[in-house]
């Protein structure tokens, strides 16, 4: 199925294995899908990240580290074993996760740590993001993604009342804290999370890394805004620019001079108006429709798609073709 998604489109951007389940659950073990699946990108030469909460099977790191543009992300709740096992079923130990982290960092493929989610009174406390980080570059990682819990309000009192294990009083602090409603969800208030977020990017940047977020916002006049534009110290969220990929033959190459830094991208080189965020006139969620749209205009010619640098594209695509 994968293969044939990949091979009925000329463009494409990195591979993500999995914002929604995680991809080395112990099922992985026995059917080797998540494996199978970096072994179809690889074979095309398309980049493809991982976000995990566990352990990374040597042969996937393997098979991205001889890939100059995929990246491993590694989530982590909290630095403390006793309260991970309260709050998570199954995933790696702590130190199991830093161990495959190193593996992965040390194999040549970037790794990034994600603390995802902060839990506000829980595992928000300085001397643990702290340590966190401090850990995890020395594991290799270069780059910091966090956010903090916000819940879906259909599932408000389900989520709160789970959270009664730690105490009465520790689920009314989170009552009057979570307060602010955007897009369906339950936030905690914005001036919490600045502070939360004021610490962690002054950290980064002390300690020489980069930092974003993970889909955060505050309403400014009822809309929602994202977070980024105050707190981000790198030139896109997972701070890894991978570029946009198009066919040559059987397989995929660069598009053009492009670094892969949508966000800030005001000049698509890739041809693709779409991805340019910086242009204010971008999308953030994209479906295989959207690329097979693309790879129809793109093979057809259309001007809108090229943005006029059909010439220097198509080069730059030759050149780095023979090198493939």
């Amino acid at each position: 199925m994968i293969a044939h998604q990949l091979d009925s489109i000329g463009v494409a951007s990195c591979g993500y294995l999995s914002p929604v389940c995680d991809p080395f659950q112990e099922v992985e073990e026995t059917y080797r899908l998540s494996e199978k699946i970096v072994g179809e990108f690889i074979k095309r030469n398309l980049p493809i990240e991982f976000i995990t909460k566990c352990k990374v099977p040597k042969q996937v790191i393997e098979l991205m580290a001889g890939h100059p543009h995929c990246f491993g992300q590694f989530s982590f709740v909290t630095g403390r074993e006793a309260l991970r096992k309260r709050l998570m079923r199954g995933g790696a130990t702590i130190d199991e996760l830093f161990a495959s982290m190193e593996q992965a960092a040390r194999q040549g493929l970037p790794v990034v740590m994600r603390i995802d989610p902060i839990i506000p009174y829980l595992s928000d406390g300085r001397e643990e993001l702290l340590e966190l980080v401090k850990r995890s570059m020395d594991c290799g990682a270069t780059h910091i993604v966090a956010s903090v819990l916000d819940v879906p309000l259909k599932i408000v009192k389900e989520v709160f009342a789970k959270f009664r294990r730690f105490g009465v009083g520790f689920v009314y602090d989170l009552t009057r804290l979570y307060s602010e409603v955007i897009d369906g969800y339950l936030h905690a208030r914005i001036d919490y999370r600045k502070r939360v977020f004021d610490y962690l990017r002054n950290l980064c940047d002390r300690e020489g890394i980069t930092f974003a977020l993970c889909m955060e916002y505050e309403l400014i006049d009822g809309r929602p805004v994202g977070l980024n534009r105050e707190f981000m110290s790198s030139t896109n969220c997972e701070g890894v620019n991978v570029p946009i990929y198009r066919r040559v033959g059987e397989r995929f190459v660069p598009a053009a001079s492009c670094s892969g830094a949508c966000l800030v991208c005001t000049n698509p080189e890739c041809g693709i108006e779409d991805l340019a965020m910086g242009l204010g006139k971008g999308k953030m969620d994209f479906t295989l429709a959207d690329y097979r749209k693309w790879t129809r205009l793109l093979e057809a010619g259309d001007d809108r798609a090229k943005s006029g640098k059909s010439t220097e594209i198509q080069g730059a695509l030759e050149s780095q073709g023979q090198g493939c």
